[in-house]
């Protein structure tokens, strides 16, 4: 009874506090937070109320207050004095409330600038803090979840969950209740949730608390369920996934999603929600986000042999790729990759997006399905892939192509996984022939391709595959680059790397002379990432005698030597790789002689050389093989003397230090000067003096 005096005396000071609206408001507010800080150093705040029910009823009828922020204030006082349910104490709490109604209604008549708030939701507080104590159910918890979901519909409230505890509060929920008995306050929840985290400030704070841990839990909840293909589960999945997509690109989120397995789970919600495409398309820009390629992360903080096991894959399988081709000309062959880092995080990921793409490609990839939870028993998984999915599967192939990178332990993987190259190539097979609108999953999964056969181990099969080789001489045969000219540089791309490995069980190997003919025409288009990569297959390819006859019976020598001329390192060095391979051949050094190709390779020594030892190295391998008939019939008295200076010059250790500054840089440059220019030049002046 004393606090039920002391409640009614703070009631009718704000009742009759002074001042303009606003400060009736702010005074009310303040009652509500002193009024529940009593009652919690009462120890009155429990569930074991046994007027209970009767309070809240009374309680919820308050919600509906026009002031939003009010209405907060009056919402969470009404919930703490709910919890004085101890059988003395139910008519006091109930006279108070039906006090605290009169005054409200009374501030309200006394300040009509208090209007409705609109539809996007009111600003209210966190009043419903106090509810979720009482830890309702049924009804009343629907309804206090409905008015989180209203409250953090407007970006404008989110102040409101950022000055207390309420965050917390209601991520309770989240791991505690079941999706078939309180499936709608679930869906508010996550609902409410996916809202909050698309805020920046509101990320931070979501994830220094329990929401990754809480989500899990539910996810784990939600995969175990009975009813997995029920439609309040998948509604609830699509909100979720939604949010941890919002949280996934903060910096802090990778530690979290790491540690606690949260990639497993993802793993497994995409197994067995296959058929629902939001849910998959949130988990896999999950997947993709730049945000998880970060050097430096352990392993076995991913539990990959875990996630396999999940999936029903044999533990071999693996991450994904980027794309940027290979290079080769004459004795140098290197091979080119796509940019950019993936970190060993990825590893379970990239397995479940490489299942997914397979099955999304009406393949069945998988024979099993095994689940730590509740063991189920081994069933095939098959699903069909509709045109409303090609963006889904543009996502995981984007994936998969960003996985594989740079890594090379990712390519393998991949490569390992059963069935994966296989599905691939049928789904390559699938789009090959279909228009423009639909040339994007080519692009991805060309790409996917091209990084794979970097591997030392992968691109032999690969190349070896009559099926790989024959779908991209196809696709250069059927596209023009004017149409398709990055899907068709994709494609280059491949070859060249394919093309480094010029084994007696080749594919590519046997298909030499049409890959020869394709790439002229890429050589006569008027994009220079094309050509580049044309002279890139040709530096390799040229390697046969065959393939050097036809590209000089098709002039194409011409355009090599016109290469010369574009002051690219990179297309300079190409060029040179494949004039070092046609100058093996006498009647070719006579074809060469004519177009000056000597004079030219002098030029670009000499412009490009000190910048870039590799190219100078090549430039003085294609000269060896060109003079090897005699300088005299290819170099006038003047170019010999001019390429003698300006080989001395190089060959000038200590003015070569002088060019560089210390550091990383200069350590790289010395090697490669020592390494790829230094033997072929000093054979090349002792050759010509």
């Amino acid at each position: 009874f004393e606090i039920s005096t002391s409640i009614w005396t703070l009631v009718q000071a704000s009742v009759l506090w002074p001042g303009s609206a606003e400060a009736s408001v702010d005074r009310l507010c303040d009652l509500c937070d002193r009024l529940h800080g009593a009652l919690d150093e009462a120890d009155l705040l429990g569930r074991s109320c046994a007027g209970r029910s009767g309070i809240l009823g009374t309680l919820f009828r308050l919600i509906d207050l026009d002031s939003a922020r009010l209405q907060l204030r009056i919402a969470e006082l009404c919930l703490a004095v709910s919890f004085l349910c101890k059988w003395a104490c139910v008519c006091v709490c109930v006279c108070v409330c039906v006090c605290v109604c009169v005054c409200v209604w009374v501030c309200l008549l006394m300040s009509p600038s208090l209007g409705r708030v609109g539809s996007r939701g009111p600003k209210r507080g966190f009043s419903f803090a106090f509810s979720l104590q009482l830890e309702v159910s049924g009804n009343n918890l629907l309804n206090i979840c409905k008015l989180i979901f209203q409250i953090s519909r407007s970006e404008s409230n989110d102040i409101f969950f950022q000055k207390n505890s309420i965050i917390e509060r209601f991520l309770s929920i989240l791991p505690n209740e079941d999706v078939s008995t309180s499936g709608e306050a679930l869906l508010y929840c996550v609902g409410a949730l996916k809202f909050l985290s698309g805020n920046g400030t509101m990320v931070p704070l979501l994830l220094h608390g329990s929401c990754v841990a809480a989500s899990q839990k539910l996810i784990q909840r939600l995969c175990t369920a009975e009813n997995r293909s029920a439609t309040m589960t998948g509604l609830v999945l699509v909100q979720l996934t939604a949010a941890l997509r919002n949280l996934s690109d903060h910096a802090d989120a990778r530690p979290l999603f790491i540690s606690s397995g949260m990639f497993s789970d993802l793993c497994l919600v995409l197994r067995l929600c296959s058929h629902h495409q939001d849910v998959c398309t949130n988990i896999s820009r999950i997947c993709r986000g730049r945000a998880w390629r970060v050097v430096g992360i352990d392993l076995r903080l991913c539990r990959p042999q875990q996630t396999l096991l999940l999936l029903g894959v044999p533990p071999g399988a693996g991450r994904h790729p980027r794309l940027l081709p290979a290079v080769c000309g004459g004795d140098e062959q290197t091979l080119a990759e796509t940019g950019g880092s993936s970190t060993s995080v990825c590893v379970c990921v990239c397995v479940c997006v490489c299942v997914c793409v397979c099955v999304s490609a009406r393949l069945c990839v998988v024979n099993s399905l095994y689940s730590a939870s509740n063991g189920f028993d081994d069933h095939t998984l098959t699903s069909d892939l509709s045109c409303s999915r090609q963006d889904l599967v543009v996502r995981f192939l984007f994936t998969l192509g960003n996985l594989t990178a740079d890594a090379e332990d990712a390519r393998r993987r991949l490569f390992e996984c059963e069935g994966g190259v296989g599905a691939l190539l049928r789904l390559y097979k699938r789009y090959q022939r279909r228009g423009k609108e639909d040339e994007d999953v080519l692009v991805k999964l060309v790409r996917v391709l091209a990084n794979m056969c970097t591997h030392p181990a992968v691109g032999p099969a690969l190349a070896a595959s009559e099926a790989c080789v024959e779908l991209l001489l196809e696709t250069l045969a059927l596209r023009s680059v004017q149409e398709s000219e990055e899907l068709l540089v994709n494609v280059a791309a491949t070859i060249n790397n394919l093309s480094f490995y010029q084994a007696e069980s080749s594919a590519l190997g046997r298909s030499g002379l049409a890959a020869v003919q394709l790439m002229m025409k890429l050589l006569l288009s008027t994009s220079m990432d094309a050509v580049l990569e044309a002279a890139r297959v040709l530096g390799n390819l040229s390697r046969s005698e065959d393939v050097r006859s036809v590209i000089v019976q098709n002039k194409a020598h011409r355009i090599v030597v016109a290469l010369l001329d574009s002051k690219s390192c990179e297309m300079c060095y190409s060029a040179c790789g494949v004039l070092t391979n046609l100058a093996l051949d006498p009647p070719t050094r006579v074809e060469l002689s004519q177009e000056e190709a000597a004079a030219k390779l002098v030029d670009c020594l000499k412009d490009l050389g000190a910048g870039d030892w590799q190219l100078a190295g090549q430039a003085c391998q294609a000269l060896w093989n060109l003079l090897s008939s005699g300088p005299e019939e290819v170099l006038g008295e003047q170019e010999r003397e001019s390429l003698l200076q300006i080989l001395t010059t190089f060959l000038d250790q200590e003015a070569v230090l002088g060019w560089v500054e210390h550091g990383d840089r200069r350590d790289f440059h010395m090697a490669s000067w020592e390494v790829d220019f230094l033997p072929v030049a000093q054979k090349l002046v002792t050759f010509l003096q």
